[in-house]
């Protein structure tokens, strides 16, 4: 039931969680989940026969009861931006769910997550939404707003949630950015007020500004659109906007404001302000002769003269402003399901709605060039999907960059069921949307080879701690991964990173603003097995005075190496499980004159989130997301006697972002691989391109077919223990083996040949030992040597994640009975 407008609490949109599922749907057949699968320890053969298909001696275990949940998107905001490293305009969406995290997409790297806000789960965000730069000097910031009250400003760079202040007029509801000039954002809250916010630079970095509070309406504000009409004047370094400003209220009232804003052209000047302000016109939307009022969830301002709106009467309806009239309405759904999203294309004739009811509907007109009046032109509705099961709360358009370098606008929608699905909008009702689903781009899973080989999972407020059964058989129901212990974490905000020691003695833990680290005990039975883990806190990590850290990665003695929010690098040291030592490894060169060119060059500027260490401890690399400079080697020296690890390298650009990485095993050699599968091995003693990449080429043109797959990001790289020369590289649906002995070919063998996720047929072009591709595994959470010759596969049935959501809303399904 939808809460009345005069107590809006909490998410006051509707949630149709507690209705019963469809009774005339069928049901579905409930299924056994196999905790674990290994093979045996002969050969894991992949391939056509053993002549023709690579082999590696490890066993497998296979593990799919760990129970991983993804959230649902609560929210999404979509915002260009010209890159003048790359000279091209790429496309970021940041993604909020409700457990607090929020994401950053590249809408050029296959929509991959480039970036991640853990964020706290005490602090879910209602709402986000990009405030523009002011000038040519500053970059683009995402502002956010929850239900209790609180605004804020999610810091990509350092991956924190900051500047946290009040909005003065309680829940946020709604945000709109002023579109076509200027840096502002128009804030919707509970009491009816209208707050105009800009996002200014102070001595701490940017917080949040307040420059102007409208009059209450009355009621909570559900919906904003806010447009720049004209320039009004241009003069005393300011530029002057007339613009309209349209609220919907939970009253079912639609209100019109017009505001002169005043933006500044000079860095040093006051950034924005509010020069008028003019109520305009108020309309009532239609309630069917209902008691509650209707409410506008969602709106959208075509032009100066039409404005569209969502209703929680499942209609979609356009006005003309200009009048104050409605000029035509159009039915989404037969259930008279609200209307959550809308979303509209950039040449402005297609319009995309969904909410409730999960169809996605496209409502187009056709220009009339003998027409002079756009409002007399009909809107028709020409196309419906239903990709998702659950209610679309959010949708965005934004334009997407192919492999091949072609740009098309792409619609992206999400919600409930946590998925994301993208949809060319000038293919929409013949081509299929291409799903996304949420696995994270950094494993929350690490494992080690002590006591039987242990996992752990990081939790939002917790880690678990998993054993594999030691020894390998053919059965599936013959192993089992037992919990053998957690880690429960007390803090407002969620787990950042975590690992585990080599010997299993020892577990770093840290969140938005602390380091945690334990020390673990475990005893074993007569068997091996562990009976019980004791786990105790080490004190004294709080004097070290570390900064936020990001990523954790320990080595084969008594110490890990992190990485903080400002790229510095640390080595923390244990010593007889009660004290611990720490130095700074790698400081980069603080920047003052160059500060911001360097940030709007390489925007948004990344921090390191991933640490990977040589078999031989000699080198360490950090990666960082970033277009350039993104994956820097530091070696140990010996100076002065004492072995210390110093800057050594920095990788050169490869032109696209760098996914995934690993150090070659026995050699002092690092691959990296970017989201479009291509591959580059670098000799770190030499400083250059090994003979492998150089006879590939550079940039790298020659890449299988089978690869180059827009679902296919790779994320995660390693090698074999045994045979240094063969590349395990992975995704979360397939593995492939490289050999590294071999140039790279054009074409893949791909296993099983008859599978449904396999997209074409065709032979390999060379030996099929250059590069095999397993389809065996789908929706991998992580793939790696967690012992010599033994591999951990963890998996996620996308079933069992599905049995988690709540009940969809009923609905009629043509030919069930």
């Amino acid at each position: 039931m939808v809460r009345t407008a005069e107590q809006p609490k909490g998410d006051i949109r509707p949630q149709y969680g507690s209705r019963l599922a469809a009774s005339n749907a069928p049901k579905r057949k409930q299924r056994k989940t196999k905790k674990s699968l290994t093979s045996g320890s002969a050969d894991v053969f992949i391939g056509r026969s053993r002549e023709e298909g690579c082999t590696f001696n490890s066993a497998m275990h296979r593990i799919r009861d760990l129970r991983y949940v993804p959230a649902e998107i609560v929210s999404m905001s979509n915002i260009a931006m010209h890159n003048d490293g790359t000279s091209r305009t790429e496309n970021y969406i940041a993604i909020a769910r409700s457990d607090g995290s929020i994401e950053l997409k590249s809408s050029s790297d296959k929509f991959w997550s480039v970036a991640s806000v853990a964020g706290s789960r005490h602090l879910v965000p209602s709402v986000i939404e990009w405030v523009p730069a002011d000038n040519a000097d500053d970059v683009p910031t995402l502002v956010g707003g929850s239900a209790d009250g609180s605004l804020f400003i999610v810091d990509f760079q350092s991956c924190q949630i900051c500047a946290r202040s009040s909005s003065g007029g309680g829940g946020v509801f709604s945000m709109a950015r002023l579109h076509g000039c200027g840096g502002a954002v128009a804030v919707g809250c509970e009491d009816g007020a209208i707050r105009i916010i800009t996002t200014p630079s102070g001595p701490d970095g940017k917080y949040i500004d307040c420059i102007k509070t409208l009059p209450s309406v009355g009621s909570a504000i559900l919906s904003l659109a806010w447009k720049s009409k004209r320039l009004v004047s241009s003069r005393n370094g300011y530029d002057a906007y007339e613009t309209s400003l349209h609220c919907g209220v939970a009253n079912g009232t639609i209100h019109q404001t017009l505001i002169q804003m005043r933006f500044a052209k000079s860095v040093k000047a006051v950034p924005a302000s509010v020069e008028s302000v003019q109520s305009s016109f108020r309309m009532t939307a239609e309630s069917k002769g209902r008691v509650n009022s209707t409410k506008i969830w969602c709106m959208e301002q075509l032009d100066e003269a039409t404005l569209v709106i969502g209703t929680s009467l499942g209609k979609v309806q356009f006005f003309d402003t200009t009048r104050g009239t409605m000029v035509q309405s159009i039915d989404h759904n037969a259930l008279n399901a609200d209307v959550l999203t809308l979303a509209v294309s950039p040449n402005r004739t297609s319009i995309f709605a969904s909410g409730i009811d999960s169809r996605i509907v496209c409502i187009e007109r056709q220009d009339d060039p003998n027409e002079r009046d756009e409002l007399s032109i009909p809107w028709r509705l020409t196309g419906a999907q239903r990709p998702h099961t659950h209610d679309v709360k959010s949708l965005v358009v934004c334009s997407s960059v192919t492999s091949d370098g072609e740009a098309s606008d792409v619609l992206l929608s999400g919600g409930v069921d946590t998925k994301m699905c993208s949809f060319v909008i000038g293919k929409f009702s013949k081509l299929r949307p291409n799903t996304m689903f949420p696995w994270p781009t950094r494993s929350p899973i690490q494992g080690c080879s002590a006591h039987g080989r242990l996992l752990i999972m990081q939790r939002l407020d917790r880690v678990d701690v998993y054993e594999i059964k030691k020894g390998c058989t053919v059965e599936p129901s013959d192993t089992t991964t037992d919990r053998v212990g957690k880690v429960c974490i007390k803090s407002t905000s969620n787990l950042v990173a975590s690992s585990i020691s080599h010997d299993g003695q020892f577990l770093a833990v840290c969140d938005a603003s602390n380091l945690y680290l334990f020390s673990m005990n475990a005893s074993v039975d007569l068997n091996g097995r562990i009976e019980r883990l004791s786990v105790k806190q080490i004190d004294g990590v709080e004097t070290l005075k570390m900064p936020p850290l990001l990523s954790l990665k320990f080595m084969k003695d008594d110490a890990f190496v992190a990485a903080d929010i400002f790229g510095r690098v640390h080595m923390c040291t244990i010593s007889g499980r009660s004290s611990i030592t720490h130095s700074v490894l790698l400081d980069p060169a603080k920047e003052k004159d160059g500060a911001s060119e360097e940030a709007r060059l390489n925007w948004p500027c990344l921090p390191k989130t991933s640490i990977s260490i040589s078999h031989d401890e000699r080198y360490i690399a950090t990666l960082s997301h970033r277009l350039r400079d993104s994956v820097v080697i530091l070696k140990q020296q010996e100076v002065g006697g004492r072995k210390l690890f110093k800057y050594h390298w920095t990788l050169p650009s490869v032109g696209e972002r760098v996914s995934a990485m690993t150090f070659i095993r026995d050699a002092s050699k690092l691959a990296i691989a970017t989201p479009f599968s291509k591959v580059y091995t670098f000799d770190l003693k030499q400083k250059r391109l090994t003979s492998w990449s150089e006879k590939n080429g550079y940039p790298l043109t020659n890449v299988p077919s089978e690869l180059n797959n827009k679902s296919i990001i790779p994320i995660r790289m390693t090698s074999d223990p045994e045979r240094p020369d063969m590349l395990l590289m992975g995704s979360f649906g397939m593995f492939c083996i490289i050999d590294l002995s071999t140039p790279f070919p054009n074409k893949c063998w791909v296993v099983p040949e008859k599978h449904v996720r396999r997209r074409k047929k065709g032979g390999c072009d060379g030996p099929a030992k250059v590069c095999t591709m397993c389809l065996r595994y789908n929706s991998m959470l992580f793939f790696d040597y967690v012992d010599a010759g033994e591999i951990v596969v963890v998996e996620q049935p996308w079933l069992d994640v599905v049995d988690h959501f709540p009940h969809p809303m009923e609905r009629k399904i043509y030919g069930a009975t």
